[in-house]
C-alpha cells in the first residue's frame, strides 16, 4: 500500500474522532432517546402479547368446559366437579332440563367462532 493512503487513512480517522469527540454530547442524546423508545415500543408489544394470550386463554377454556346434570345435580367438566345450579350458565341449564345435550354449537356462537 502506498505511503499517501495510509497517511489519507490516518487523518480521515483523525477527522472522524474529532468529530465524535466534538459532537459526544448530541450522540449520546440520541442513542439516549432511541434506546428508550425502543424500551418504551417493546413494553407496549409485551402488554399487548400479554393482553392476547389471556384472551386467548380464556376462550380455549371456555370452549373446553361441559355441563352436564346427573342425579339431580349440575355438573362442569373442565376436570369435572360438581357446581351449584347458579354457576351453570342459563342456556346450558335450560337444554340440560330437557335432556342431555352437546352445546358445542352454542358455546362457539357465544363466543362469536
Amino acid at each position: 500500500m502506498p505511503i499517501p493512503f495510509i497517511v489519507a487513512g490516518a487523518v480521515l480517522a483523525l477527522i472522524g474522532t474529532a468529530a465524535v469527540v466534538a459532537n459526544w454530547d448530541e450522540i449520546k442524546d440520541w442513542l439516549s432517546a432511541v434506546f428508550s423508545k425502543i424500551k418504551e415500543v417493546f413494553a407496549h408489544i409485551k402488554h399487548a402479547a400479554k393482553i392476547f394470550g389471556q384472551k386467548l386463554w380464556d376462550k380455549i377454556k371456555y370452549i373446553t368446559k361441559l355441563y352436564y346434570k346427573q342425579d339431580g345435580k349440575y355438573y362442569e367438566e373442565t376436570t369435572t366437579r360438581e357446581v351449584t345450579e347458579n354457576q351453570v350458565p342459563s342456556w346450558a341449564k335450560e337444554q340440560l332440563d330437557e335432556e342431555e345435550t352437546d352445546v358445542t354449537n352454542e358455546m362457539k356462537l357465544n363466543l362469536g367462532i
